[in-house]
């Protein structure tokens, strides 16, 4: 989401994203496959979090985060309601990566790249939450190819945060808090099917 275009949204490329505020990314059920719907996504968010910054005297949420929003591919128009393997790669090297490097593409130093680590916290509903641990395993494997140590790699993923609403499964390879609303007749009927 962009304040400054005229409906608030803006293609992003993460290649050419860069930015030291907290970034909330949100990766949204399998029928996230437009624009509108990514960018629905974002909006949830910004109210919550504009009810939380007014609170504490803050009118613009985007004075101090940015909220991005995924958009899952499709084929010939179908629904995909996944990434690929290519997708995950991309947001890995060039959103989490470059997270932590410096301007010269050098690997930060342990406790800075963790401080900007934990400028990154997902919000996902659904298969978003498959799709984010995906993405977070594919992560730790690169930090490994990098040199980390395993502990070093744990530290770093316990750095970022989930938060996930009606998740497809429980269970997470980073720290998150999972939500599921008991007023939600579609999930209560999913329940109740099992």
């Amino acid at each position: 989401r962009n304040l400054d275009k005229v409906n608030h949204w803006q293609r992003l490329n993460l290649g050419e994203y860069s930015s030291d505020k907290p970034v909330v990314v949100c990766v949204g059920g399998n029928g996230t496959i437009s624009e509108d719907s990514a960018n629905g996504v974002c909006k949830l968010v910004e109210n919550y979090l504009q009810l939380l910054f007014k609170k504490n005297g803050v009118n613009r949420v985007y004075d101090n985060v940015d909220i991005i929003s995924a958009v899952y591919p499709t084929i010939d128009g179908t629904e995909k309601g996944k990434f690929s393997k290519e997708d995950i790669d991309n947001f890995v090297d060039n959103f989490l990566i470059k997270r932590i490097q410096n301007e010269n593409d050098e690997l930060l130093p342990l406790n800075e790249a963790c401080r900007k680590l934990s400028g990154v916290t997902f919000f996902t509903f659904c298969r978003g939450h498959l799709e984010v641990d995906k993405i977070m395993r594919a992560f730790y494997k690169e930090l490994k190819t990098l040199g980390y140590s395993r502990q070093e790699c744990d530290i770093l993923m316990f750095s970022t945060f989930e938060i996930s609403y009606a998740p497809l499964t429980y269970g997470s390879v980073i720290p998150a808090m999972f939500v599921d609303s008991k007023q939600d007749e579609m999930l209560n009927s999913a329940w109740k099917n099992k």
